[in-house]
C-alpha cells in the first residue's frame, strides 16, 4: 500500500494548498459605494481582537492510559473505560522481541476501533523467521461508571485477520479513589487461554491457523471455548507517575506453548509508567516473570488543534443611519443608474478579495441583492457566508435589506444563504446570536439570476501553480514494513473559465526505499494496484496526472463533471459523473462512468494495452453530529464487480477519520491475502496544523495489504464533498462562525 502526502508552496494565494497570510481590512474606515453621500458612510470599525478556537473540553480530558495493544487497559489485559469522544490514540509497544504498532479511534462516545501491525521475532516456523500480523479490535462501552457502578466495555479483539490475536472480552473498570481504579474482566480466545474454565456458550473454539488468508470474520470463534478472570490495578502516584499490577489470562500458546519465542513463567505483570505531557506516556514492565517490556503511547483529540487558530478579527457589521433622521440616505433611486451594478462590482470585488472570496457575479435592486462569491481561504462555508454578508453590510446602500449568497464551487451555484441586513446590524453581539440569526436565515436551492445580472467569465487569477516536498509511504511489504519516498512535486493549474479547468502534477524522487522493492505481485487478477512498485522505479520523474476538468449544471439539485486526461499516476482515461443533492437533504445519488487504460510505468506519455470500462452508483447519507455513510456500487479497475461501503466521521474543524470495506464477485482465494480490500482514511486540514486559515488538507488511505480486487479509478475532482460543503447541514453545523 503507498499512499502520498504533499506540502506545496503556492506562487499565488489561490493555489489550492497556499499559506499565504491572511490579514483584516484596515480599520480606520469602510469606503461606501461612490453614489453614496457622505452621512450614509458607515461608522468606523472598533478595534478587534484577532479570536481563537480552542479545544473543546473533551479535548482536554484525561485519558485512559493504553495496554500493550494500544486500547485502554491495563498492561496487556483491556480495561473498561473508553477514550474521550473523538480521541485518537498511538500505542507502540514492545517485550520478548514482539512490537506492536496500534491506531485506536474513538469513534462514538461508547464505540472505539483499533488497527495493530506486530512483528514477532524468533517465530522460526511456518516460512517466516519474523511473523508480520494485521489485526483489527471494535470496543463498546456497555456502561458508563457512575457512583456505584463499574464502566463495563464488551470488546472483539483480531475479529478480522489470522486469528492469531483473536479474543473476546466484557471487562469492568472502577474508580475506588481518586488515584486508584480497580479492572476485571472474563476473556475468551487469547484472553481465555491462561488457567481457563469451561466455556459458557460452547466449549469449542477453532484454532489459529497461520496459514489463512485472514481478512475474514472470525464469528465462529466469538465468545467461545473456554474463558479466564483477568484483572489488575492502577495507582497514579503523582500527576505524572503511574503504577500498574495486573494478573494476566494470555497464556501466549502460539509464541511461548508451540514456539520458543520466550518462555512464559507467571501470570502476573508489572509497570511503571510516566506522563510527560499531555499527549505522551511512557512505560517500562516486567512481564510474565521473564521479560522486560517497554510501550510509548501518544494521545491527541481533533477537536483541540495544537495551537489556537488565530484567523484575523472581522469587521464589525456597518449600521446605516437612522432612517427617520435621514430619509434621502435609505432612497432606492441610485439603483435606476445604468451603471449601478458595474459600480457595485467595483465597489466589492476588492474588498472581497481581501477577506479570500473571488466575486463571481452580482444582481442588486434598490432593496436586495444576489451575490455569487467562491470562498477560495476559508475551510468553513459559514466563515464565507458571515465574511461575504460584512461585506455587503459595509458598502451598499441602506436601502439594500435583502442579502441573497451563494457560493460559487467549480464554477457552479451550489446553495444560496438569504439574510435581512436589519438581523445582522441587531444580533451581531446579542446572547445567541448565532442561533438567531439561523432562525431568521433561509438556506435554500441556489435561484437562476435575472438576464440583466452581471455575471463574469473572467478569472481573477487564472493560473495557480506550486512547489513543495511531498512524502510517499508504502506499509507492510513482508519484506519492509515500511518503505518510503521524500521528493519534490510541482503542480499547476490554469483556469480557462470558472468551470473549466487545467491542471497536473510532475514529482522527482530525492531520496526513498520504495523502488527498491523487488517483489513480484503474485495476483491471478489483472495487476492494477499490484506493480506499484514499477512505477516507483522506472517513473522518476514521472507525471502523477495531467486532466482537463469541466463542471455544469444540468438542471436543479443536479450537478456535473466531465474530466479527461492521465487521472492519476496508474491509468488515464475519461471520466463523467452526475451528482444529485438537494441543499436541504441528508441524502446525495451519484453515478460515474469511466473509461481508463492503464499508463507504462515510466508515467511520462504512453500506455500499456490493458483498459477497461468502470463506473459506480453511489449514494451518500449524512447521519448528523459529522457522520456520513456512502455506498458505491459497481465495476472496479480489474473487471470485478461489487460494493465499497464507507462511514466516517468528520469535525467542525475539518478532520475526517473513517473506514471502508469492499466485496466483489472476487472470491477470497483469487483475491489472495487480506480476502478482500479494507482500509481506514485518514484527512487532516493544514490550517488545523498550522493555526491559519488554509483550505488545503493531507490526505492518507492505510490498507493492511494493497491486492487488485475491489480497486476504483482515483479521479480528482469528485463533486460531492465539495458539493455538501456549501449545502445546510454543513452550513447550520457550522453556523455559528458566521460570526467569525
Amino acid at each position: 500500500m503507498s499512499e502520498r502526502i504533499t506540502a506545496l508552496l503556492c506562487g499565488t494565494a489561490l493555489c489550492a494548498g497556499t499559506l499565504a497570510p491572511q490579514t483584516a481590512r484596515a480599520q480606520e474606515g469602510l469606503a461606501p459605494a461612490p453614489f453614496l453621500v457622505t452621512e450614509g458612510e458607515a461608522r468606523a470599525a472598533a478595534q478587534q481582537p484577532d479570536y481563537a478556537f480552542r479545544p473543546t473540553p473533551e479535548a482536554v480530558l484525561s485519558p485512559p492510559s493504553l495496554n500493550f495493544y494500544g486500547a485502554p487497559g491495563l498492561i496487556d489485559m483491556p480495561s473498561g473505560e473508553a477514550l474521550p469522544d473523538g480521541q485518537i490514540a498511538v500505542g507502540v509497544s514492545n517485550f520478548a522481541g514482539q512490537t506492536r504498532t496500534t491506531l485506536t479511534f474513538q469513534l462514538a462516545p461508547r464505540l472505539s476501533g483499533s488497527f495493530r501491525y506486530t512483528a514477532i521475532q524468533d517465530w522460526d516456523s511456518d516460512g517466516f523467521d519474523t511473523y508480520y500480523d494485521r489485526s483489527f479490535d471494535v470496543r463498546l462501552l456497555a456502561l458508563e461508571e457512575s457512583q456505584y457502578l463499574p464502566a463495563v466495555t464488551i470488546g472483539l479483539q483480531d475479529f478480522v485477520g489470522t486469528g492469531i490475536y483473536a479474543g473476546e472480552y466484557i471487562v469492568a473498570t472502577k474508580t475506588l479513589t481518586p488515584r486508584i481504579k480497580g479492572t476485571v474482566g472474563l476473556g475468551w480466545g487469547r484472553l481465555g487461554s491462561a488457567n481457563n474454565f469451561g466455556g459458557i456458550v460452547s466449549d469449542d473454539r477453532p484454532g489459529f491457523d497461520v496459514d489463512s488468508r485472514g481478512g475474514e470474520l472470525g464469528t465462529d470463534q466469538w465468545f467461545r471455548g473456554p474463558q479466564s478472570v483477568f484483572g489488575g490495578l492502577e495507582w497514579q502516584v503523582t500527576d505524572q507517575l503511574g503504577v500498574k499490577l495486573e494478573y494476566s489470562s494470555d497464556a501466549y500458546e502460539p509464541e511461548a506453548g508451540q514456539r520458543d519465542v520466550f518462555d512464559r513463567k507467571s501470570d502476573w505483570n508489572f509497570g511503571l509508567e510516566y506522563q510527560v505531557n499531555d499527549a505522551m506516556r511512557l512505560g517500562a514492565y516486567y512481564l510474565y516473570g521473564a521479560e522486560l517490556g517497554v510501550m510509548a503511547q501518544f494521545q491527541f483529540n481533533p477537536k483541540g488543534p495544537p495551537q489556537a487558530m488565530r484567523v484575523p478579527a472581522p469587521e464589525p457589521v456597518a449600521l446605516r443611519p437612522d432612517r427617520a433622521a435621514n430619509p434621502a440616505l435609505w432612497s432606492a433611486d441610485w439603483s435606476a443608474r445604468p451603471d449601478a451594478q458595474q459600480i457595485l462590482r467595483d465597489a466589492l470585488a476588492p474588498a472581497l478579495a481581501e477577506e479570500g472570496l473571488e466575486l463571481r457575479g452580482l444582481s442588486a435592486t434598490g432593496s436586495s441583492i444576489d451575490l455569487r462569491y467562491t470562498n477560495n481561504r476559508y475551510l468553513s462555508s459559514a466563515n464565507g457566508v458571515g465574511r461575504a454578508a460584512r461585506v455587503l453590510a459595509q458598502i451598499l446602500p441602506p436601502s439594500i435589506e435583502t442579502f441573497h449568497l451563494t457560493p460559487v464551487v467549480g464554477g457552479m451555484p451550489a446553495s444560496q444563504v438569504t439574510l435581512r441586513r436589519s438581523d445582522l446590524e441587531t444580533l451581531e453581539f446579542a446572547p445567541q446570536a448565532g442561533a438567531r440569526l439561523l432562525a431568521a436565515a433561509e438556506i435554500s436551492e441556489a435561484a437562476e439570476l435575472p438576464p440583466e445580472a452581471l455575471l463574469t467569465d473572467e478569472v481573477v487569477q487564472p493560473l495557480t501553480w506550486g512547489i513543495g516536498p511531498y512524502l510517499e509511504q508504502s506499509f507492510f511489504d513482508p519484506d519492509d514494513p515500511w518503505r518510503f519516498e521524500i521528493g519534490i512535486e510541482a503542480t499547476a493549474a490554469y483556469r480557462f473559465s470558472p468551470n473549466l479547468t487545467l491542471s497536473g502534477t510532475v514529482s522527482k524522487e530525492i531520496v526513498g526505499t520504495i523502488a527498491d522493492s523487488d517483489r513480484e505481485s503474485n495476483s491471478v487478477l489483472p495487476r492494477v494496484r499490484t506493480d506499484q512498485f514499477r512505477y516507483a522505479q522506472e517513473g522518476d520523474p514521472g507525471i502523477e496526472d495531467l486532466v482537463l476538468a469541466y463542471t455544469f449544471r444540468p438542471g436543479e439539485d443536479i450537478y456535473g463533471r466531465v474530466t479527461a486526461g492521465y487521472l492519476e499516476a496508474m491509468f488515464g482515461g475519461v471520466s463523467a459523473e452526475l451528482l444529485w443533492k438537494p441543499v436541504d437533504s441528508r441524502l446525495g445519488l451519484g453515478v460515474e462512468l469511466n473509461y481508463a487504460r492503464q499508463r507504462d510505468f515510466d508515467q511520462r506519455f504512453g500506455f500499456q494495452d490493458y483498459d477497461v470500462v468502470t463506473g459506480h452508483a453511489s449514494a451518500y447519507y449524512e447521519f448528523g453530529d459529522g457522520y456520513l455513510g456512502q455506498v458505491d456500487v459497481g465495476r472496479y479497475l480489474a473487471g470485478d464487480t461489487g460494493a465499497t461501503f464507507t462511514l466516517s466521521r468528520e469535525f467542525d474543524n475539518g478532520w475526517e477519520l473513517g473506514a471502508f470495506f469492499t466485496l466483489t464477485d472476487v472470491s477470497s482465494e483469487d483475491f489472495g491475502e487480506g480476502s478482500f480490500d479494507k482500509g481506514i482514511l485518514l484527512s487532516i486540514p493544514v490550517g488545523w496544523l498550522l493555526g491559519s486559515p488554509s483550505k488545503a488538507g493531507l490526505s492518507t488511505t492505510i490498507r493492511p495489504v494493497q491486492r487488485d480486487g475491489g480497486q476504483r479509478l482515483s479521479v480528482p475532482g469528485r463533486l460531492y464533498d465539495p458539493v455538501r460543503a456549501q449545502h445546510a447541514r454543513a452550513l447550520t453545523r457550522q453556523w455559528e462562525r458566521v460570526w467569525q
